[in-house]
This record gives C-alpha cells, sequence and structure tokens, in this order.
C-alpha cells in the first residue's frame, strides 16, 4: 500500500510482483487550510473511509480465494 495524493497517481510507486493497483482518491486533512479542529474532524473522517474501504478489499479477496 501506497499513499499519495489525489494528484499524485501517476507518481505513486510500481512495486513489482503487485498484481492489482488500486486508487483511492482521498483528501489529505494536513495540507488543507482549515482549523486544527476541522482537520481534526476531517482525519477522523479520513479514518472512517479507509476502514471502508480496507474492509471492502478484504472481503473481495476473501471472496476471489474460494471461488
Amino acid at each position: 500500500m501506497a499513499v499519495c495524493s489525489k494528484d499524485a497517481y501517476e507518481r505513486c510507486p510500481i512495486i513489482p510482483g503487485v498484481h492489482k493497483r488500486l486508487h483511492w482518491p482521498l483528501d489529505d486533512p494536513s495540507a488543507m487550510q482549515v482549523s486544527e479542529e476541522e482537520k481534526a474532524y476531517l482525519t477522523g473522517k479520513l479514518i472512517h473511509q479507509l476502514e471502508e474501504k480496507i474492509d471492502g478489499l478484504v472481503t473481495q479477496v476473501i471472496e476471489e480465494k474460494q471461488v
């Protein structure tokens, strides 16, 4: 897993032997010009988004293995 910004997709590393390359365009709260309270809220939201995406990916991999 590599974490890259939405704008850096083309520059994200290519890892030899990796069979899938997924791009999840997510915003980086630390780069935003907002209050610290808003950054904390957005960071929590980002964590939730990542949890959902990772859970979905794990489910997909498990289902593919069962076929």
